[in-house]
């Protein structure tokens, strides 16, 4: 998933994502979210 931006009129992060072979967005309030650090190589 990937946040796109803060939305003041959704009180929430845009957020999309791959569902399959469709990319899906919708919004996520900050307490639903994670965040996760990418792994070192």
């Amino acid at each position: 998933m990937t946040l796109r931006h803060w939305s003041a009129l959704q009180a929430g992060f845009e957020c999309q994502w791959f569902a399959g072979k469709k990319l899906e967005k919708g919004y996520f309030n900050a307490e639903s979210l994670e965040l996760v650090k990418p792994e070192k190589s």
